[in-house]
């Protein structure tokens, strides 16, 4: 099983148990919602839609809007569907942001703390940015570098191995933030990933032993109480202009 496999099964397993779970996804999409440009009735497509929470903040924002709603997992899409007002017009597919096969044009493409799961996220950045009509843009957040720093001091200090994922370094960014949510404690923290489908450790990854992670949850609840901060980058690319690239990196502005 490759590693999108292995990611795409276990969000499927999870569509049930997302919504339960998923404080961080709704301030994230919140916080993306105050980024969208005003447009009276733009073609928008969404990449990795999950089971809606960003999706129904777009369609409101946009009441005259054309829409494609995707996710790579059919079982997301189908939480997705459900979550949706009757009357409400828009085409679900499941789509691979990596390969973006469409003939389409849009003037918005968006993607709520999705970015970071495919497979070359630069090369999907630079795809979409190919299918936008002219005066596009696209719009997305994502992890960042410094993402879960509280479990990786408590990993280190243990000599343990981390399986968190690094968040990738993309153009386009405008704002960061870190957002701390109390999760009771390390284990309660650890189920809410798990119940999301986003426990899909980082590639070569072994998991700690049953004692290893015993260990870790101790010292983390003594340290941190349950405390876990998540680092959020937001960023914007413009459908014209220079090829997407590492260089623009210098637009991010830092939220305390």
């Amino acid at each position: 099983m490759t590693r999108k496999q292995t990611i795409e099964a276990s969000f499927a397993r999870h569509a049930h148990s997302y919504d339960a779970n998923c404080e961080i996804q709704a301030r994230v999409s919140s916080r993306l919602g105050e980024l969208l440009p005003d447009l009276k009735r733009p073609d928008v497509l969404e990449l990795g839609c999950g089971t809606g929470v960003f999706t129904r903040r777009l369609l409101a924002h946009y009441p005259a809007g054309r829409f494609v709603i995707s996710d790579f997992s059919q079982e997301m899409i189908g939480a997705c569907a459900l979550a949706l007002k009757d009357g409400v017009e828009c085409e679900l597919r499941v789509i691979d942001a990596d390969k973006l096969e469409t003939d389409k044009r849009f003037d918005l493409i968006v993607s709520s703390l999705a970015t970071h799961w495919f497979d070359e996220p630069l090369r999907s950045l630079e795809l979409q940015r190919q299918v936008l009509k002219p005066g596009g843009r696209v719009l997305y957040s994502t992890i960042g570098f410094d993402n879960f720093p509280q479990w990786q001091e408590v990993l280190l200090e243990l000599g343990l191995k981390s399986g968190v994922c690094p968040g990738p370094v993309l153009p386009g960014l405008v704002l960061e933030e870190r957002v701390t949510i109390d999760y009771g404690n390390a284990r309660g923290f650890l189920n809410a990933l798990k119940q999301t489908g986003a426990c899909v450790a980082r590639a070569g990854y072994t998991p700690l032993t049953p004692g290893e992670l015993k260990r870790a949850c101790h010292l983390f609840d003594e340290r941190f109480q349950g405390r876990v901060s998540w680092h959020i980058v937001y960023g914007i690319i413009e459908g014209r202009g220079r090829r997407v690239g590492l260089a623009d990196r210098e637009k991010v502005i830092v939220e305390g």
